[in-house]
């Protein structure tokens, strides 16, 4: 069999647990009695407002005048809306122009790539993200990593614990992300999760590598070991995507006709933190016995792509790098351990040039291709420039 396409619009996933807390767990709600906070579904409540309505409402009287109007698809409607409902349209804005390809040629090197429509008249779909599976023995080998570092199990428990839902609460430690105060930005950061889990899944289930676990019975991880593939690491994708939208929202002008895309708020000095911790969470899932090393790489140049990829959908287009984990070109001997500066320069900016990275990343098309990504997303326009105001210059 040669390469089968699938090209997936999935901005229907409406189910995003994770975000449902953000719009209601802040200011108005807080101030709602805990019978109303405990929904309507109360007995309690649902008989005391029959029971008000019936003491109040007299005979009835037809109304005098109609509210106005909504204006159809308009961006600010938003606020109207319940927060999941808002993921969920910020979400299909995100997937809508991404599909996937699966090599099929050869099942023993599997490989897939993440495309982006860059014409959509034309349907043209451009890689953003090739990923191609180590063999066997690279894994094998890199057993000796996962049984080194969990030497470190004691010290990192409560931090391994902490993060099992993910990379939320320890980026928010590094900025003042209260939901009262970083409603919109943490809005934006759980619709870039949203999307990062989806990719990596369809990543995880194609290349479908096994776990530590499955491997050496010496393993033992500290955390129950989730039940799906390895590679690309979930937290690594997750946390790095996550710090490439945070970083960028948090340098972005706050007025979106402004004359620089990104104004230097002196954000710089928050990037070697939020960048320390995506690669701490992701480190600390080999710590915890789950993930090899190779899976946080894999995972930290899929997140980071992903990130840019929200970025210029969110800020009405722009170029990104397309990038390649090349699975296959890595051999045991090599057995790298994951570090960030392998794979990024040393001001963390942007990805190192071919010439000077290691061999299993690199550029697709050389250092200076680019993917040109549509900016049409009137909902995530929207959003990143109410995120962007809550960060003041």
């Amino acid at each position: 069999m040669g390469s089968s396409s699938r090209y997936s619009d999935m901005g229907h996933m409406g189910h995003m647990g994770h975000m449902g807390h953000m719009g209601h767990s802040s200011g108005a709600d807080a101030a709602l009695g805990p019978t109303r906070r405990s929904g309507y579904d109360s007995p309690l409540l649902a008989n005391a407002l029959i029971m008000n309505r019936d003491g109040v409402v007299g005979p009835y009287q037809p109304p005098t005048s109609a509210p106005k109007e909504l204006e159809p698809n308009e961006p600010g409607n938003l606020e109207l809306w319940y927060p999941t409902v808002r993921a969920s349209l910020y979400v299909f804005e995100l997937m809508r122009d991404l599909g996937f390809e699966v090599n099929e040629a050869n099942p023993g090197a599997p490989r897939m790539k993440l495309l982006v429509v860059t014409q959509r008249a034309q349907f043209a779909r451009t890689p953003l993200v090739v990923m191609s599976r180590p063999n066997l023995a690279v894994f094998v080998e890199q057993l000796r990593w996962v049984h080194g570092y969990a030497q470190l199990r004691q010290d990192r428990t409560s931090e391994i614990l902490a993060q099992l839902g993910g990379p939320i609460d320890f980026l928010a430690a590094l900025g003042f992300m209260r939901p009262e105060r970083a409603r919109w930005t943490l809005e934006l950061l759980s619709a870039t999760q949203e999307l990062a889990g989806t990719v990596q899944n369809q990543f995880k289930h194609v290349l479908a590598c096994r776990r530590p676990i499955e491997y050496s019975a010496q393993i033992q991880p500290m955390v129950l070991t989730p039940g799906h593939g390895a590679l690309p690491s979930g937290h690594a994708t997750e946390a790095f995507a996550m710090a490439t939208v945070l970083f960028a929202v948090m340098s972005a002008p706050v007025n979106p006709a402004g004359p620089e895309k990104y104004a230097n708020r002196e954000a710089n000095r928050y990037r070697p933190q939020i960048f320390g911790t995506a690669e701490r969470i992701a480190a600390n899932r080999t710590v915890a016995g789950v993930h090899f090393p190779l899976d946080s790489i894999a995972g930290a140049i899929l997140g980071i792509t992903l990130g840019r990829y929200v970025i210029a959908r969110a800020t009405g287009g722009g170029d990104v790098k397309p990038m390649r984990f090349r699975g296959h070109r890595v051999s045991a001997a090599d057995n790298p351990d994951f570090a960030l500066l392998d794979l990024l320069r040393e001001d963390l900016s942007e990805f190192r040039p071919d010439s000077a990275s290691k061999p299993y990343c690199r550029s697709i098309g050389g250092d200076n291709a680019v993917v040109p990504v549509n900016g049409d997303a009137p909902l995530l326009h929207w959003l990143w420039y109410k995120a962007a105001a809550e960060w003041p210059a």
